[in-house]
This record gives structure tokens, sequence and C-alpha cells, in this order.
């Protein structure tokens, strides 16, 4: 196992900021962890909206030979599958180095239309791959 090159533990809640494309950068958002708390007062029975989500999940493995040119045709792919689909989507990628990192990040339909959990190796468990998530927004809540 290599060593952990961040602060958090596995199996406790750790805030990670999440990163948001615009004016060209990457932004980080806060993320919040704890309970929210309703307000107090009577109840109104409330009925969920449902909507529908993808979620795609693909082990990337960091050990193969022609990253670059797997990443991109791995991101040609996912592009395929989410594009022009009326429903948000959620991408999560196993075992990627910084080189596929830095490409995910330059593709410009991720830039314009998805959230990335990590733009930098920062909170990856192993200093030579990782596991980010990026996602399309969701519906908000009503």
């Amino acid at each position: 196992m290599f060593p952990a090159i961040n602060n958090w533990r596995r199996g406790e809640p750790t805030p990670q900021e999440y990163f948001t494309f615009r004016n060209g950068l990457w932004y980080p958002v806060e993320a919040h962890l704890g309970s929210s708390t309703a307000p107090a007062g009577p109840e109104t029975p409330v009925t969920p909206r449902a909507f529908q989500f993808a979620v795609l999940s693909w082990n990337i493995d960091f050990m193969r030979p022609e990253d670059d040119a797997r990443m991109s045709a791995a991101l040609k792919h996912l592009q395929s599958l989410v594009a022009d689909k009326p429903h948000p989507s959620v991408i999560m990628l196993n075992e990627m180095t910084k080189s596929d990192l830095a490409l995910i990040k330059r593709a410009d339909w991720v830039r314009e239309g998805y959230n990335i959990s990590d733009a930098t190796t920062h909170h990856w468990e192993s200093p030579t791959y990782g596991k980010p998530l990026f996602s399309s927004p969701l519906p908000p809540k009503s």
C-alpha cells in the first residue's frame, strides 16, 4: 500500500471541495458536512420529486501502456454515452493518473457541463493514482 498523501482517514467523513470550470479556470467550491436542521413548526408533507440520472464507472487501470491514448478514447466514448441525454450523469473513473486528470480537465464537454471532485491529486490516497468523480448538475431541491 502506498503512503497516504492527505489528511483523511478511511471510514470517516472528510469535507472536500469540488471544482467547477468558468472563465478559463477550475475554481474550488467548498463542501459542507453536517446535518441540516428543519425549521421548527408544523410539518407539511412533501412529495419528493423523482428524477433520473445515469451513473457510469470505469476502471482505467493505471498500469496499462499508452496512458493518454487510452484516456482520450475513454473520454470520447463517455462523451458519446452522455451527450444529448435529458438527464444528468455521474462518472467515476478508477485508477487514474495525473496525466489522466489533466486530459479530463482539458476536455471541453467536461468543462462545459460537469463539476469534478479533484482538480489536483491532493486528496488521492496514493501518490500514483486516484479515483476522481465528475458530475453534471443534478436538479435542485424543491
